[in-house]
């Protein structure tokens, strides 16, 4: 059920916070924006280190579009745009068979997935 999960990501963007690796969104990563290679080689960490987590925004917005985790960790291992900087954060768009995930990077190479959409025909 979409609030049971959004009630733990919450409690995992928590947990990170009180570790000080995110601090809401006045925090960007040193050295960003990354390249499209960096960000994709840091995304693809964060899928195989299970350090994914999502906004309260992205997790109703995938579940408008029926999407599942593992269709925004393949979205995070597929292609990458460049970086766009969006309400105090470098963003990320990441996509892989027209599923699409916003992404921005933390500390302790923790991915935030801000929205995803399926891409219609």
């Amino acid at each position: 059920m979409v609030d049971e999960k959004v009630g733990l990501e919450v409690k995992w963007v928590d947990e990170l916070r009180s570790r000080g690796a995110v601090k809401g969104k006045e925090v960007e990563m040193a050295g960003e924006p990354l390249s499209e290679a960096e960000a994709s080689r840091k995304a693809r960490k964060a899928v195989l280190e299970g350090r994914v987590i999502y906004t309260r925004h992205a997790l109703v917005e995938m579940g408008k579009d029926g999407l599942r985790e593992s269709d925004i960790e393949r979205a995070l291992r597929g292609g990458v745009s460049p970086a766009e900087w969006e309400n105090g954060d470098w963003r990320y768009r990441f996509s892989a068979m027209r599923v699409w995930a916003v992404a921005s990077f933390r500390e302790e190479e923790v991915v935030v997935v801000v929205t995803a959409w399926r891409a219609r025909q």
